[in-house]
């Protein structure tokens, strides 16, 4: 189908359908009541794009206490959410009987601890003590057994020897005194001057004699081949002993010092952990009682439970650690803290100004600015762990004299402006359908309400920007879905079996037509260029749409709605 073929065929249904037109409106012979469409008018002004979300009032500086006792625990007692007090007030009282019970526990190991500290001490001055005694013992031993090797050597063998060799030489003058007493008595016996038993007295004086100088050459033998060197391997022996006993005491004086430091060092060490963990302990107890640092009025944390519910801070109520309780608040600076969620965060920048509508004055509006926008979504409840929503932060402009009095934990409405004009061509946001990627709107006519394709720019919440399609002044209906379901159910059938035809005739007539060599490009012979060829498919459409729309309003009868020209 060439393009001069689909213009003839699109003039020819525009024109059945302004025959058509013309002849169902003699028939019907009045216009209809337009009043049922709701319409609104197309109207150029100031347009303004906003996000809305509730928020939480909170003071700007605040000082916040919490539960430092590092454990679960419940609240015995509270004062009523807005009291004033002054510096040093109690302001909330936490359960401290447990950590009162734990406390005594710690006190009890405390003292256990500080008494072997004082033993493991005792201990080690005994062994230092110990080891100067042990190491002087083996030192003196050691000298003395060096002395004993030196006094026999250089002493008392040779006083032995000499002794000996002493008593050899006595016994041999005593042998030869004794033979010659023997001698002269044998001669003076045969003389006749002495008796036989004198001279058998001399006999065995010599006798005796001879055995003493047997005796002491024995002696002397037996000095110097036994008792000396048996003396000698026993003191040299002794005096090695002595000294390796040196180095083995030294050894142990040092193994028992550094048994006994360490017996020490761990007595310390677990002295001074029972002594944190007192020291923790009564830090603990000390947080169970919450206190004013500051003057100011009592506002209570409220805190989101993983169900999505609030939990309140009263009496009774289960409190985690570290959980925030109470907020003394800088009441001169407010600001709102709402969460925005993921789709229009990106939207939102600090420095962008915002409207502030407290429930608790619904007539007053406070202004201030966008200072702090999250990079990262605020974990979401169990039951909708898929929300991903950011926070963001607006500083309220410090409030007048007359500005009533704003609190920590009011809630608002905060509309922050993202984009502000002054002159817009605008439609009601419900006047505009989208039909297969395409937006219409119905503008009211003489006689009936005709469709019409719009481009759109930005939006807000009840309004759109028009870029074409709509002129200000126009009406336009409100909810078409409502009053045109059936055309417009069949305009998007029409619009997805143009489309799918179109993409197919495109594919066949590429497919007949080769490409030329090193071409790549779209064939030349379809005689037009990519630019010419999108007015086509585009006059096709206008022409498909026109002669669509009459058909169906035939077929279908419509509210009577009729197209326009194409804009």
């Amino acid at each position: 189908m060439n393009k001069a073929l689909l213009i003839g065929l699109g003039t020819c249904a525009a024109l059945a359908a302004l025959a058509y037109s013309g002849l169902f409106a003699g028939f019907v012979g009045a216009e209809e009541d337009m009043t049922r469409y709701a319409p609104q008018t197309v109207v150029g002004g100031p347009f303004r794009v906003t996000v809305r979300e509730k928020g939480e009032l909170d003071a700007v500086n605040s000082v916040v206490l919490s539960n430092e006792t590092g454990e679960s625990t419940t609240i015995v007692s509270l004062l009523p959410a807005g009291t004033m007090v002054e510096e040093g007030d109690l302001i909330l009282q936490l359960d401290a009987v447990p950590v009162e019970e734990e406390l005594q526990e710690d006190q009890l190991k405390v003292t256990q601890a500080r008494a072997a500290f004082e033993t493991a001490t005792q201990n080690l001055e005994i062994v230092l003590k110990q080891n100067e005694s042990d190491v002087a013992t083996a030192a003196l031993a050691k000298t003395l057994a060096a002395l004993d090797l030196s006094k026999y050597e250089d002493g008392e063998y040779e006083q032995e020897r000499q002794k000996l060799e002493g008593e050899l030489s006595v016994a041999r003058e005593t042998l030869s005194q004794a033979e010659e007493d023997y001698e002269f008595s044998k001669r003076m016996a045969k003389k006749g001057y002495q008796a036989l038993n004198e001279v058998e007295t001399k006999r065995i004086a010599v006798n005796q004699a001879q055995i003493d100088v047997n005796a002491a050459r024995e002696g002397l033998r037996v000095l110097e081949q036994y008792t000396k060197p048996r003396t000698l391997a026993e003191l040299r022996e002794n005096k090695t002993e002595t000294d390796r006993n040196v180095e083995r005491v030294k050894a142990q004086t040092k193994a028992a010092l550094a048994q006994a430091q360490a017996e020490l060092e761990a007595a310390r060490l677990t002295l001074e952990v029972e002594e944190a963990n007192f020291a923790r302990t009564k830090r603990q107890l000390d947080a169970t009682s919450i206190y004013a640092p500051q003057a100011g009025e009592v506002v209570y944390v409220s805190q989101e439970s993983r169900r999505g519910e609030d939990q309140s801070v009263e009496k009774g109520a289960t409190v985690f650690p570290r959980q925030d309780l109470v907020k003394l608040p800088d009441l001169s600076r407010i600001k709102v803290n709402a969460k925005i969620h993921e789709s229009q965060i990106s939207q939102i920048n600090t420095g962008l100004p915002a409207i502030a509508r407290v429930d608790a004055y619904p007539d007053r509006e406070f202004r201030g600015v966008v200072t702090a926008v999250s990079s990262v979504p605020v974990s979401g409840s169990w039951l909708r762990s898929d929300l991903k929503e950011y926070e963001a932060t607006v500083e309220l402009d410090p409030l007048g004299p007359g500005d009533p009095k704003l609190k920590p934990g009011l809630t608002c409405e905060l509309e922050i402006l993202v984009e502000s004009r002054s002159d817009v061509l605008q439609a009601p946001m419900q006047s505009i359908v989208s039909v297969g990627g395409k937006r219409f709107a119905f503008v009211l006519a003489p006689r009936s309400p005709e469709r019409r394709e719009v481009t759109i720019g930005v939006a807000n919440e009840t309004a759109v920007e028009i870029l074409s399609g709509l002129e200000a002044g126009e009406q336009v209906v409100m909810s078409p879905r409502t009053h045109f379901a059936d055309q417009l159910s069949d305009l998007e059938q029409r619009l997805g079996a143009k489309a799918t035809g179109l993409r197919e005739e495109r594919e066949a007539a590429a497919a007949e037509t080769p490409p030329e060599p090193g071409n790549a490009e779209a064939p030349q012979s379809l005689g037009v260029t990519a630019s010419e060829d999108t007015e086509t498919d585009a006059t096709e459409t206008d022409a498909t749409e026109t002669d669509g729309a009459t058909e169906s309003d035939r077929e279908s009868g419509n509210d009577g709605a009729t197209e326009s020209e194409t804009p």
